[in-house]
């Protein structure tokens, strides 16, 4: 084979190989299916492997229209319209026509079984030397007598030039006839694409191997890229979900899906016969395309801006716009969709490069890592962008080794690094502010504890329900609560004897024993004051806490002379006043001073309590509607004391006394007597001195010791006196 013939050959090929499978290819400015844009009528391409050669001519005659007796060789066709093996009838085309040529064979080809590969869209029959040897689908006159399909790369055909009988020589002559029609375009695609067929003859076997070898490189190109571009989609989805403020990562899975089935849609003509299936993916390569490019887009800004500029606002309103254009006019459509794609690509460099302009809005820190798969990306894409152009040669066809897709990969990878950075070192960050929120949190809980130890948790809950900094004057609540209050009797007495150290340890000795049993039945302590302790039980959670409290707190004192009176000290004496009702919760004071209070008349009468357990010689007294809060009173040692008339208010209030922890026998003794002691306080209510103080001298006789008795027998003495008639009685 002469030189010059293998050149023209080979570039003949190539410019093949740019029509049939260069998905971005125009042809007089109209946009054709990446696939197949415009198909030359034959091409009998032989390689250089070949020891012989095949000669065709350099035009082929046409006729539109069906006619069976067209497929003889000696038909006189001389009438029929010559045209030249680059250009398809166009002009005339109805669906359906005849196509005829000679091709000159070497003799060393003879007998030799060739390689027929017949790439087609719509249906065609083959027919050499007069006979039919192929069918590609079934042709039709209209688009219903039709089958169509789509062959970008078929599996070659056996085909075999017979040596002429009775003819010697270094070569010989065959007719070649292709029966073609095409309607399917003309109803439906025809502004998608343009008709027409490739005819490749070369040796059997490797025609075999290169098309076992292109079907497994489309195959491993498509599943590869797809697998990767999902897997980056499934991984950031996934950081998206644990960590849903760095949005970049949902915007690049959603990048990263949208080119995995742009890639599937792409190369999957490949493997389909089917023209619905065929020109479906061709859409839905523009939608996802154009999907990809607007996430690109706000990928981009999300990366750069805090908030998304207006700008992407409408560039999704055009590339959506577009896409519906695309479903009406495709034709037209697609050239605007591809400057659509080219443009949104230029905003992204453009935002790129504009963050080192404007560094006050820069968020892209570690720009570099992206342009590592940028510029590559930027390369590729403008020099296969000009290949269409006639500007820049194919270097390959683009099934085996699509470039821009393995670019637009290393993009990704880029990207998928950068946000895995960013990721790593948000994390370092929340590991670092986490740490320092630890520290606070234990300089807060130690301040709290130690702010415990003068204020208690339910003080705090209610004055500092924020936290100690929302602490503030007022703040008034108002709740219904229990207050007992107790302080020790003579320590004014008690204290003259002893040092100030004594003195406090004398304290601290008993408020370590009282405090302990007020927190066990649910209480705390709200104040020190002095030797005397304020106490808080919250309804209706502790409906009995304080009495039982009360109770506790006497016999735990009991235990506690016991302790005095072996080191040789004498023992102390306390008085318990308890009272139920409403309490006003806040904070007095001033901004520079201020501290928390409970305030109210049940604070005040469980004080006045306190210290009538004094003057009426008892250890515990309970108001009246304190006692009304217990569910079960029979299950304590209580009598009626007296009936109090409390300054500030005009009801007179009764209280009582529980004597549960006072020694067994006098517990005994008063509960012997408590009979005739509730007879007398019957009788003195109704003014029956006589008659009362009877019966109180009664319980003396039982309990000689009892205070209450003795108390009441001086008030009914008193009232006789001023009042001798009584007396009489």
């Amino acid at each position: 084979m002469a030189v010059t013939d293998f050149l023209r050959l080979c570039l003949n090929a190539l410019f093949l190989l740019w029509w049939l499978e260069m998905g971005k290819t125009m042809h007089n400015n109209i946009p054709r299916l990446f696939f197949l844009c415009f198909l030359l009528l034959i091409v009998l391409s032989v390689q250089a492997q070949l020891d012989g050669k095949i000669i065709f001519p350099d035009y082929y005659t046409y006729h539109a229209g069906d006619d069976s007796t067209w497929a003889r060789p000696d038909f006189d066709d001389s009438n029929w319209r010559r045209r030249p093996i680059d250009e398809f009838p166009n002009d005339d085309w109805n669906g359906v026509g005849w196509f005829r040529g000679t091709v000159t064979v070497d003799s060393m080809l003879w007998d030799v079984p060739l390689g027929l590969s017949f790439s087609y869209i719509g249906a065609s029959e083959f027919y050499l030397d007069g006979k039919l040897l192929y069918r590609y689908g079934r042709v039709g006159r209209s688009k219903e007598e039709e089958q169509a399909y789509v062959e970008l790369t078929s599996r070659p055909q056996a085909i075999t030039f017979h040596a002429p009988s009775g003819v010697s020589g270094a070569s010989s002559r065959h007719f070649i006839a292709i029966r073609y029609s095409c309607f399917m375009l003309q109803a439906t695609y025809r502004s998608v694409t343009m008709p027409g067929f490739k005819i490749e003859i070369n040796d059997l076997k490797r025609m075999n191997a290169a098309y076992d070898n292109h079907q497994r490189i489309v195959t491993i190109h498509q599943m590869f890229l797809m697998g990767v571009f999902l897997a980056f989609a499934l991984v950031h989805f996934m950081l998206f979900l644990f960590y849903s403020k760095q949005q970049a990562n949902l915007y690049f899975a959603a990048l990263t899906a949208c080119l995995a089935f742009t890639i599937y849609f792409w190369l999957q003509p490949y493997f389909v016969t089917d023209p619905t299936q065929h020109f479906i993916g061709y859409y839905l390569q523009f939608i996802f395309m154009t999907l990809t490019m607007l996430c690109f887009i706000r990928l981009t800004y999300s990366l750069i801006y805090a908030v998304a500029p207006r700008l992407f606002r409408a560039f999704a309103l055009v590339g959506l716009t577009l896409l519906a254009w695309c479903l009406v006019q495709p034709s037209l459509a697609q050239t605007f969709i591809i400057l659509f794609w080219i443009t949104a690509f230029v905003e992204v460099m453009r935002a790129l490069i504009m963050t080192h302009a404007r560094k006050r809005e820069l968020q892209l820190d570690g720009s570099w890592i992206v342009s590592i798969g940028l510029i590559p990306l930027s390369l590729s894409g403008a020099y296969w962008l000009l290949i269409p152009l006639g500007i820049v040669p194919e270097p390959w066809a683009f099934e085996y080794f699509p470039m821009p897709f393995y670019m637009m990969l290393l993009l990704m990878i880029s990207m998928s690094v950068f946000l895995a950075r960013n990721f790593a070192r948000t994390n370092n960050d929340l590991e670092t502010q986490l740490a320092k929120v630890f520290s606070i949190e234990g300089e807060v809980r130690r301040t709290r504890d130690v702010f415990r130890l003068f204020v208690p948790d339910a003080v705090l809950d209610r004055i500092a329900k924020q936290g100690l900094e929302s602490i503030k004057l007022g703040g008034a609540e108002e709740e219904i609560a229990t207050i007992l209050f107790t302080d020790i009797r003579s320590f004014t007495s008690i204290a003259e004897k002893l040092s100030p150290n004594e003195t406090l340890a004398f304290l601290n000795e008993f408020m370590r024993r009282m405090e302990p049993v007020i927190h066990r039945n649910g209480g705390f302590i709200n104040q020190f004051v002095g030797d005397e302790i304020m106490a808080i039980f919250y309804l209706p959670e502790h409906e009995n806490a304080a009495i039982e409290a009360a109770i506790a707190m006497r016999k735990v004192l009991n235990e506690h002379n016991q302790e005095r009176i072996a080191r040789g000290e004498p023992p102390i004496d306390i008085g318990v006043g308890v009272n139920t009702g409403k309490v006003i919760w806040g904070t007095i004071g001033s901004e520079v001073r201020m501290e928390s209070a409970i305030i109210g008349d049940t604070v005040n009468l469980a004080s006045r309590l306190q210290h009538l357990t004094k003057e009426y010689g008892v250890g515990v007294l309970v108001s009246e509607s304190a006692f009304r809060e217990i569910p079960n009173p029979e299950r304590f040692c209580y009598r009626e004391i007296d009936v109090v008339q409390v300054r500030g208010k005009n009801k007179p209030v009764v209280v009582y006394e529980i004597f549960d922890a006072d020694p067994d026998p006098i517990i005994a003794q008063k509960k012997n007597c408590l009979s005739q002691y509730n007879r007398g306080l019957h009788f003195f209510h109704a003014e029956d001195w006589r008659q009362a103080s009877l019966l109180f001298e009664a319980c003396l006789e039982i309990f000689p010791n009892d205070p209450i008795s003795r108390f009441y027998i001086e008030r009914c003495r008193a009232q006789m006196t001023q009042n001798p008639a009584d007396m009489a009685c």
